[in-house]
C-alpha cells in the first residue's frame, strides 16, 4: 500500500491510477497476504545474480512500521486505535485501526493482519535535533529547562504540515539563554511536530484527541530517539500522555 498504486478499499491496484499512469497491470506483482508461507521461488538469474541457491522460497513480507505494529501487538487480534510515536531520522505516528482514513494529511496504509495503518511522519526529528546539538558542540543529552527560546526545526523543510520550502526558525533569544535551553528547544519543536500529527491521526480513527479517556491511552514509543532520556522526557512533558517504552 506505500506504492500510491494500491486502493485499500478494494485491497487491489487502482486500475484507474494505472491507467493515468500509463503503468501496464502486467508488470506489477501479485499482491499477496502478508506472511504467506509461499508465493512463489528464486529464479535461476535472479539465483545467479544474487548470489543465492535457485528455488528457495519467496514469501510476502511487509513494511517496517507494518512490522512494528504486529510487534507491538496490534490489529484486529490486538490492540486497535492505540497511538505508536516513533522517533527516528522521521518522526512517525501510527495506530491499528478498523477504520480507513481518507485524511490527505495521513497516509492510508493497509495494515499486515487486514486492518488499517493510519500514519503521518514528519520529516525533521532526531536528525534535525542531532544537527543543532552539534552547532552548538553539545551532546545530545546536554539539555536544560526553562528559557524563552523557540526553535522551530524544519531544517529540510516539511511534510507534515506540508511546508516543502519552510527552514529552520529560532525566536526568543536572550542574554541569558544558554546553549543546552536552545537544544531543550529543538527537542520541543519536533515533538510539538509531532504530537500535532498524532492529533490527526487520532480524529481520522474517529477519536478526540481531547477527550480523558483518549488522553489516558498509553503513548507506545519506539525508535532510537526512544532510547534517549531527553526525548522521553520531552514527550511526556508535552504529551501530557502515559508513556510506553516496549
Amino acid at each position: 500500500s506505500g506504492t500510491g498504486w494500491y486502493a485499500t478499499a478494494t485491497g487491489a491496484y487502482d486500475p484507474g491510477l494505472l491507467d493515468l499512469l500509463g503503468l501496464d497491470p502486467a508488470l506489477l506483482p501479485e499482491v499477496a497476504p502478508t506472511g504467506a508461507a509461499r508465493i512463489g521461488s528464486l529464479t535461476g538469474a535472479a539465483a545467479e545474480a544474487l548470489g543465492l541457491p535457485a528455488g528457495i522460497a519467496v514469501a510476502a513480507g511487509t513494511g517496517d512500521n507494518m512490522s512494528a505494529a504486529v510487534g507491538l501487538g496490534l490489529g484486529g487480534a490486538g490492540l486497535l486505535d492505540h497511538p505508536v510515536l516513533s522517533l527516528g531520522t522521521s518522526g512517525v505516528v501510527f495506530a491499528a485501526s478498523r477504520t480507513r482514513s481518507t485524511d490527505p494529511a495521513l497516509s492510508g496504509f493497509a495494515a499486515a493482519d487486514g486492518t488499517f495503518l493510519p500514519l503521518a511522519c514528519t520529516l525533521n526529528c532526531t536528525l534535525a535535533v542531532d544537527k543543532v546539538a552539534s552547532l552548538l558542540g553539545l551532546h545530545r543529552e546536554d539539555t536544560a529547562p526553562g528559557g524563552e527560546a523557540v526553535l522551530l526545526p524544519y531544517l529540510d523543510g516539511e511534510r507534515t504540515p506540508d511546508l516543502p520550502t519552510a527552514s529552520g526558525l529560532l525566536t526568543g533569544l536572550r542574554h541569558d539563554t544558554t546553549p543546552q535551553q536552545l537544544l531543550g528547544a529543538a527537542y520541543e519543536g519536533a515533538a510539538v511536530t509531532v504530537l500535532r500529527a498524532l492529533d490527526t491521526l487520532l480524529r481520522a480513527c474517529g477519536l478526540d484527541p481531547d477527550a480523558p479517556e483518549v488522553a489516558a491511552r498509553p503513548l507506545r514509543l519506539i525508535g532510537g530517539g526512544a532510547q534517549g532520556r531527553a526525548w522521553v522526557e520531552t514527550v511526556r512533558r508535552l504529551s501530557g500522555r502515559p508513556l510506553v517504552l516496549p
